[in-house]
């Protein structure tokens, strides 16, 4: 497998970051994943638009989200992928000794990698899943995508003693979303989903924008409102 790290291509077991990377010490960084049929990234200018506004909420910088398209480009080709996933994660970088206050002008860490997937017409067939609930033990800040995932982590462990395949997060009676998904219900005929700005705070899933579009354009009802 070929990597993508700081600007180069190079074999995965050459790719190398440092302990005192401040992602690695304190989970300081975003991320992105983008899946790509027959080498076209689906809402690839979506991704961007998400990438940077995370980058901007963080004020992580030295990194233009405008060229994560190109260098997924790269990446897929240097694997030889056309349909694949492409996850990209920026650190504010390596600081030395660790501080908890960021230093001014650190340089960020950039890696990023493809994997095979599926391809779309693996995807029409539906699949079914089991959930379970909980309280949503994340921080309020969920629009960003940060590599700090250890609250999806521990309710997913609870799904996994439950022999489910997700968690649908809840906070004041409210569903957010899932711990890696974002929710959709089919209520009275209408598609119903929640807001993404409101509390609970949910991920703007590129996906979930794409779901409502087409819903849309099909002629499904579709409700954009909090969900108990």
């Amino acid at each position: 497998m070929q990597v993508w790290l700081n600007g180069r291509i190079l074999p995965a077991h050459e790719a190398t970051l440092s302990p005192f990377d401040r992602g690695f010490l304190f989970g300081d960084g975003v991320y992105e994943l983008v899946r790509f049929f027959n080498g076209v990234g689906v809402g690839i200018d979506a991704h961007v638009a998400r990438l940077e506004r995370s980058l901007g909420l963080t004020r992580i910088g030295g990194f233009d989200a405008a060229s994560f398209p190109a260098l997924c480009s790269d990446l897929l080709a240097a694997n030889e992928l056309r349909d694949a996933a492409v996850y990209l994660q920026v650190t504010r970088g390596v600081q030395l000794p660790r501080a908890h206050m960021p230093a001014p002008g650190l340089a960020p860490t950039v890696f990023a990698y493809a994997s095979p997937c599926g391809s779309i017409d693996e995807l029409a067939t539906l699949h079914a899943g089991t959930a379970i609930t909980r309280p949503d033990p994340r921080w309020s800040r969920c629009e960003i995508k940060t590599t700090s995932l250890l609250g999806n982590i521990l309710v997913l462990l609870d799904a996994q003693d439950a022999r489910a395949d997700e968690v649908l997060l809840t906070r004041h009676g409210l569903v957010g979303e899932g711990a890696y998904s974002n929710v959709f219900a089919l209520i009275a005929g209408t598609l119903v989903t929640t807001p993404v700005d409101d509390d609970p705070p949910i991920l703007h899933g590129v996906t979930r924008w794409q779901l409502l579009e087409e819903a849309q354009r099909a002629g499904i009802p579709t409700a954009v409102r909090p969900m108990t």
